[in-house]
């Protein structure tokens, strides 16, 4: 089929157009099918004809009221990122911080041992945080994270680690919680726990 002349492009356009003195906007492809064109020929006639390309109307976000740039959302992109994060207070220097909401729902969702110690602003401020001793009590700088179920004992492989394998099998140190640390006070209630854990087991 040869392609049709600009003036036939004008006039069928026109018809196609009816009393409308513009084409709204995503309506140029169909009307290309339409008149028999490409798009940039019918652009062309549309200039020639003095028709105007109506935009659709601009979108403004509904949190700060800055113009969108794109359709498929209500809030501009600052305005996701401010509502997706939570302004805290680290729990050890004070200082005030911003975490992603996902991840400090995370923090909160996590087993509670030796009580709860955060939320810290960062790694070099947590490095300055004193903990106790699972089995002893004693006060000991903390490993970032814990190595074996969030516990800390002093020393890598201590006295301390083996007493409290001794008291409690290692596969069972998630069900402790803050009530039985530091465990050498708390001898009769791991040994217990160790009882009812043993015959969930089986």
């Amino acid at each position: 089929m040869p392609r049709a002349s600009r003036e036939e492009v004008k006039a069928r356009l026109l018809v196609e157009l009816g009393e409308r003195r513009e084409v709204r906007w995503g309506e140029a492809r169909p009307l290309a099918v339409a008149v028999g064109t490409s798009q940039v020929t019918l652009r062309a006639a549309m200039l020639e004809l003095g028709l105007a390309l109506r935009r659709p109307e601009l979108r403004h976000c509904t949190a700060c009221g800055k113009p969108l740039l794109y359709r498929k959302t209500d809030q501009c992109y600052a305005c996701r990122v401010r509502a997706g994060r939570v302004t805290l207070t680290c729990a050890n220097c004070g200082r005030r911080f911003q975490r992603w909401r996902s991840s400090y729902e995370a923090f909160l969702r996590r087993p509670v041992k030796q009580g709860r110690r955060g939320p810290i602003c960062s790694r070099s401020c947590r490095k300055t945080v004193v903990r106790g001793c699972a089995w002893c009590g004693a006060e000991i700088p903390p490993r970032w994270p814990s190595t074996i179920a969030r516990l800390a004992f002093c020393g890598a492989v201590s006295d301390c680690q083996r007493e409290a394998m001794r008291a409690l099998p290692v596969r069972y140190w998630p069900r402790l919680g803050p009530a039985l640390i530091p465990m050498k006070d708390h001898l009769n209630a791991v040994a217990l726990l160790r009882v009812r854990a043993k015959g969930s087991a089986r």
